[in-house]
């Protein structure tokens, strides 16, 4: 099965659940911020991504061994739950959250935690899609990470500017500095991206041991040069792949992805070993 560099790959983010068990055709994005502008092809997987099968087939084939499922909903999670029975071991799921649910959030989580074990790996907070919007050290959060950081589950945190257009300034990622040391033992994944702060995202990963960046929602040709230089020198624990299929194909991903300048030694941490360690797969 082994991918690139002869890797058993761990894919990071992956919106399977999003288009299996849904009757519309959806797009990436949200039905109210969508995002089809930046990913002109995706019409082009929409009826294979609803096929569980031929997207394992498509891993299969592309030397992904596992892959965490994003799940934009708590009511989405019986269809994660359903894929995860049907190839065990092959994939952990990631949950999107509301803080402003609060003690809804916590009971949920909770309950999850308890069901799935492991299988629940992280859970997610995206800034710009809360309402209101609110940065990532609002109190609502604090207490969402003080369970996760009880827990030992993994909080992921969408920084940069969002593709919707939308204002994002609630996503600078300098406001997980100051998470980071409130939550000295939550592990926290970047998402998204950063971008335009990539030396920000480079200097808070340096800096906090428990910090982790996701490469999700950007095709490989547009990585930013800050975090894969920072990949090469300080930082090949840190940085994690995530794939982002369907909105981008795994040819194309793989194929990008086969030209990054990266060192042969970073390879294994980028492919597997940083999210083994980041989500515990």
């Amino acid at each position: 099965m082994s991918g690139i560099r002869g890797i058993d790959i761990i894919d990071g983010y992956l919106n399977l659940v999003e288009t299996h068990h849904t009757a519309s055709r959806p797009q990436p994005g949200s039905a109210e911020h969508p995002t089809q502008y930046l990913f002109g092809d995706y019409s082009q997987r929409e009826d294979e991504s609803r096929s569980v099968a031929g997207v394992v087939a498509t891993m299969d084939r592309h030397g992904i061994e596992r892959a965490q499922l994003n799940v934009s909903a708590w009511d989405r999670l019986p269809a994660a739950e359903e894929i995860m029975t049907s190839y065990p071991g092959r994939f952990t799921v990631a949950v999107r959250i509301d803080p402003h649910q609060l003690m809804a959030e916590v009971a949920r989580i909770r309950a999850a935690r308890a069901r799935l074990g492991d299988r629940l790996s992280s859970v997610s907070i995206v800034p710009f899609l809360l309402e209101p919007r609110v940065p990532a050290t609002d109190a609502h959060c604090y207490v969402i990470y003080a369970l996760c950081s009880e827990l030992g589950l993994t909080v992921n945190v969408n920084a940069g500017i969002p593709g919707p257009r939308v204002p994002g300034m609630v996503q600078d990622p300098i406001y997980l500095d100051q998470v980071c040391y409130d939550f000295p033992d939550l592990t926290v994944v970047i998402r998204h991206g950063g971008d335009p702060w990539g030396a920000m995202c480079a200097k808070l990963l340096l800096k906090w041991p428990n910090l982790y960046y996701s490469t999700d929602a950007f095709a490989p040709r547009h990585y930013l040069k800050e975090i894969i230089d920072f990949a090469n020198t300080r930082g090949k624990e840190k940085v994690l792949y995530g794939g982002y299929y369907p909105a981008l194909s795994y040819d194309r991903i793989m194929t990008e992805l086969d030209a990054l300048p990266l060192k042969d030694d970073v390879w294994p941490y980028f492919l597997r070993h940083n999210s083994e360690r980041a989500y515990g797969m």
